[in-house]
């Protein structure tokens, strides 16, 4: 019986790790894309404040979409995935459990979004 379980949680976190890409591990995201994710967060945070205000992440939404980000948007953004305490800006943590939960719908979006 161990053994059948063992098998069955390998064979769960081979299809975890392919229908990530190798962006999620243990339902996290790996630490690969993880800094990668940083990396581009740091690129775009203009101010160095450690947080993504609303023209920090319409520049960064444009770059990655094309499209313009929406106010509905971005309300969505900090009410769901971790605005400053402000409640004005997106927080480094909060743009990393956007791309965990948007990694876990579709690692295709997030594939897409880390090469442009």
């Amino acid at each position: 019986r161990v053994a059948e379980l063992a098998e069955e949680v390998a064979r769960q976190i081979g299809e975890e790790r392919e229908r990530s890409g190798g962006l999620l591990r243990d339902g996290q995201l790996s630490a690969g894309a993880t800094a990668a994710l940083l990396d581009i967060f740091d690129r775009f945070d203009v101010d160095r404040d450690g947080a993504f205000s609303k023209a920090e992440m319409f520049a960064y939404v444009k770059k990655t979409s094309g499209q313009p980000l929406g106010d509905a948007m971005w309300r969505d953004l900090l009410a769901n995935f971790g605005a400053t305490p402000d409640g004005r800006k997106l927080s480094r943590d909060g743009f990393l459990t956007f791309y965990l939960v948007q990694t876990s719908e579709d690692a295709s979006e997030t594939w897409t979004d880390l090469r442009k």
